[in-house]
């Protein structure tokens, strides 16, 4: 087969095109054949085909006068057919004698099926040729206008019956589909004549409003609005009969509806108005607003709640634009900082930070808007109105908007200047640790008592982490005091890293630490896992010749439920002990790597 003709009949339109017909390999209907037995009468011919050609044979859709095996087969492969040069040119392939034709000479038809004449013509649907109308003699045949004109004819009426039947089904599909749209629907769409007059109502009109669709046909629409709606309804009904342009169309009503039981709820209510051959229909698309409505007052009390929980909050809480501009700011924060509310959202965060502290905390800001980071804290200073120095703890994040909102960031403030005034005396009281410079044991008991104080003023929750290292003797005993000291110090620097600068570290004597910082369960189990991974990254550092290995007791304090501070220093203690039997830590090795 030649290599242009291969090509036209593998042509994916094409193919596609005769797949969609769904004629291929489909059963011998009566209406085809009329055309073909028409055409045997008209022109006197022993055999008519409609022949579909793919890419691999040709199928008889309709055949008369073949012999058998052909007639019983209904189809030949492209060796046999005729047809392919009439659908690869796409135009009428007449042969009077084809033994001396030479497209068709080698045909294993002419033997084998007995065609020594054909009459082809393209059938076209689409723009796409799928196949051919033809008449074939068993003996020479030199074909007429006039025979050629009948067959061209016939050709396009079976093109035309083709395209029908391709419409019929679209047709069909179509209404399959908006069918399952309108029952699977979980809106009710209810469709009314110019009168008002409901014609359907899909089936969410039950679970709606509790009525039987097929109740409701040939009634009015009215019925399923509350009474005080339906005389402004009949007036719009009126004016549209009267020829006015609907003026409802095209918007989203917020009405009540009315059940069969003479409840009402909320809906949301859109009409569509469209002529028919009948006249003007309206179409109704009716939402059940009811969980909305409750979501959405939900929503507000919500946004209530937030709102009053950030304008009465005990510490200070600011919103600012991304340019660091205040958008709003709590009473708490305006105390901090000594100026009023209007004057604070007329300037920006830069103005009231101390000049020192600036660039650290632009430093962090960057970091933030860059997504290196998901929020930062930092102590760092304020200028006061009245021009003191105001130490505050500051806790930032980014809020993300959506597409109608810009992000912003908001931030927490706590005054700690009093608290670093009291850790200075209590450095200057040598309360600190020499060799870890974290607090000692008197250290911490002034400062965590001062802490409990304030978390049971303001209901904040603190977790009491006691921490003991594992292997000291084994590493004073074999590696000597100073490499134990050492230790202790190194694990002084993990702490550091994993806690936060507001928390409360000390070490209370020999290998024991412990922590104070605010927080919930949920924070305590993140501070474990924190440490736990740090004294690990410590570990991976080369040349040190332990291993830091340390157990972990944690101890909640609840404001509601308050204990005193040795209390949770002895659940802590005991915790930790717990944790190290657990592990079964083996407190005498010695890493010498």
């Amino acid at each position: 087969m030649r290599a242009e003709l291969l090509s036209a009949l593998r042509d994916v339109a094409r193919l596609e095109a005769l797949h969609n017909t769904e004629l291929l390999d489909s059963p011998q209907e009566e209406r085809f054949d009329r055309y073909t037995s028409l055409a045997t009468r008209l022109l006197g011919t022993p055999a008519a085909l409609i022949s579909l050609v793919d890419d691999r044979r040709q199928f008889f859709k309709s055949q008369v006068g073949l012999a058998e095996p052909w007639a019983s087969r209904r189809g030949t492969p492209l060796s046999h057919s005729f047809c392919k040069h009439a659908v690869a040119s796409r135009e009428e392939f007449v042969v009077n004698d084809a033994r001396s034709h030479p497209l068709v000479r080698d045909n294993l038809a002419i033997d084998e099926l007995g065609v020594q004449a054909y009459a082809g013509i393209p059938l076209e649907v689409g723009g796409q040729t799928i196949g051919a109308f033809c008449t074939v003699d068993s003996e020479p045949h030199k074909w007429t206008e006039a025979e050629l004109e009948v067959m061209r004819t016939l050709a396009s009426s079976v093109s035309a019956e083709i395209e029908l039947t391709s419409t019929r089904r679209e047709l069909q599909e179509h209404r399959a589909m908006i069918h399952a749209i309108t029952e699977s629907s979980l809106d009710v769409i209810v469709t009314a004549d110019a009168a008002g007059n409901v014609v359907f109502a899909n089936k969410a009109l039950e679970s709606v409003f509790r009525r039987a669709p097929e109740a409701l046909l040939g009634q009015p629409i009215a019925l399923l609005m509350p009474e005080r709606y339906r005389a402004a309804h009949e007036a719009r009904i009126a004016r549209v009969s009267a020829g006015a342009t609907p003026s409802f169309v095209g918007k989203v009503l917020e009405i009540s509806g009315l059940r069969a039981d003479g409840s009402e709820f909320p809906i949301e209510l859109s009409i569509s108005f469209w002529m028919g051959r009948a006249g003007g229909f309206y179409t109704a698309m009716i939402r059940d607003a009811t969980e909305r409505t409750r979501t959405m007052r939900k929503l507000r009390q919500a946004e209530e709640e937030l709102s009053l929980t950030f304008d009465c909050a005990p510490i200070g809480m600011a919103l600012a634009a991304l340019d660091g501009h205040w958008l709003r700011v709590n009473d708490a924060f305006c105390a901090i900082t000594g100026y009023s509310r209007d004057a604070l959202l007329a300037s920006d965060s830069q103005s009231i930070t101390h000049p020192d502290d600036l660039e650290a905390d632009l430093a962090l800001v960057k970091q933030l808007l860059a997504g290196e980071i998901p929020s930062y804290q930092l102590q760092k200073r304020y200028v006061h109105r009245d021009g003191h120095t105001v130490w505050i703890s500051l806790s930032v994040a980014l809020v993300h908007g959506d597409e109608d909102t810009s992000s912003f960031f908001v931030a927490q403030v706590q005054d700690i200047t009093e608290r670093l005034e009291l850790e200075q005396q209590i450095r200057q009281a040598s309360l600190v640790d020499e060799l870890t410079g974290l607090q000692n044991r008197r250290g911490f008991m002034l400062l965590a008592e001062q802490q409990l104080c304030t978390s049971g003023r303001y209901a904040r929750p603190l977790v009491v982490l006691f921490a003991d290292l594992n292997g000291m003797k084994a590493i004073n005993d074999e590696l000597g005091h100073e490499q134990g000291d050492r230790v202790l110090v190194d694990m002084a620097e993990v702490l550091r890293t994993t806690f936060r600068g507001a928390d409360i570290l000390a070490r209370l004597g020999g290998d024991e630490f412990v922590i104070l910082a605010e927080g919930d369960v949920a924070f305590a189990e993140l501070a474990k896992s924190r440490l736990q991974e740090n004294v690990r990254r410590h570990n991976e550092t080369a040349g040190r010749p332990y291993t830091l290995s340390v157990a972990v007791g944690c101890a909640l304090y609840d404001a509601a439920h308050a204990k005193s501070l040795a209390e949770l220093l002895s659940s802590a203690d005991k915790l930790m002990y717990d944790a190290k039997r657990k592990l079964r830590v083996d407190r005498g090795s010695v890493s010498q790597g």
